[in-house]
């Protein structure tokens, strides 16, 4: 995903649930690396797992990037298990993870983040209805439900 103005590119890539968002500048050289969060598979590789990803959504300053997750696992042969999505929020500048939200099974259908005066605005479609949240990175905690 390009950034806004000439600041590079964000992609996420991995295999498995090791994953790792990539920051690269506009020539696609290296700038910053960092690992997303997530729950190791006790199961190990009785049961393996990984991540689905959506297209990260960028905020118009282009300082965050919200990165909706999905992970599954194959549990029985051609037998797909939900095991819940996620949206991690990241800092772009430098590139670091700020919060991750657990939205429950099901997958996320679509998203949108803004990042105004400190606070982040989020939109996305999951568990069958849209949700508007609230998040203020000047103090980092929960995110509020603003509903729609």
């Amino acid at each position: 995903m390009s950034l806004p103005g000439e600041n590079g590119l964000l992609t996420v890539a991995g295999k498995g649930t090791a994953q790792k968002a990539t920051l690269l500048d506009s020539s696609g050289h290296l700038q910053k690396q960092v690992k997303l969060p997530f729950f190791p598979n006790l199961l190990g590789p009785l049961v393996p797992d990984w991540f689905g990803v959506l297209r990260p959504a960028i905020s118009h300053d282009g300082q965050l990037a919200a990165i909706a997750r999905s992970r599954v696992a194959w549990v029985l042969v051609d037998t797909d298990r939900d095991w819940g999505s996620e949206v991690v929020l990241l800092k772009i500048h430098p590139l670091s993870v700020a919060t991750t939200l657990k939205t429950g099974k099901g997958g996320i259908g679509a998203m949108a983040v803004d990042h105004r005066n400190g606070i982040v605005r989020m939109v996305g479609f999951w568990k069958g209805h849209w949700h508007e949240l609230k998040y203020d990175d000047r103090h980092p905690g929960k995110w509020t439900d603003d509903g729609i």
